[in-house]
């Protein structure tokens, strides 16, 4: 996560955001940046 902080959507003070109910053990996606979708397919490919 400290390599591509920006594959990750952040709050005003630039701390990663997590997802709404409660969820703390898991971060959400930036689908804004196009370099982390790539990677996404690349991981996702068999």
């Amino acid at each position: 996560m400290t390599a591509h902080k920006d594959w990750y959507q952040q709050d005003a003070a630039g701390n990663i955001k997590n997802p709404p109910l409660g969820w703390s053990d898991v971060a959400q996606l930036n689908f804004a940046s196009a370099p982390m979708r790539a990677a996404m397919i690349q991981a996702m490919r068999y």
